[in-house]
């Protein structure tokens, strides 16, 4: 975890499959970060629809913060795995 008295920033918001690969890349450099939970997406009431059109709707994301001191690094690791 990160010092709590330094300033969070929001990398982005991923699906749990997506974070994985982030997470791990960032544990290895030892970049601190928090998880947390956005379950916005499950609240939709076209939710159910959307299952039986078969457009599959996003579920549950995980939001990953990292520090402003580490933000580039984290940023670079970022590019890396989704290069535009």
């Amino acid at each position: 975890m990160a010092d709590s008295k330094e300033k969070m920033f929001e990398l982005g918001k991923f699906d749990p499959i997506d974070a994985k690969r982030l997470l791990m890349k960032l544990t290895a450099r030892g970049i601190p970060f928090e998880v947390g939970g956005d379950y916005s997406g499950l609240a939709r009431p076209n939710r159910g629809a959307a299952f039986y059109n078969g457009t599959y709707p996003s579920g549950s994301q995980l939001v990953v913060q990292v520090p402003d001191s580490r933000l580039s690094e984290a940023q670079a690791i970022f590019r890396d795995i989704y290069p535009l």
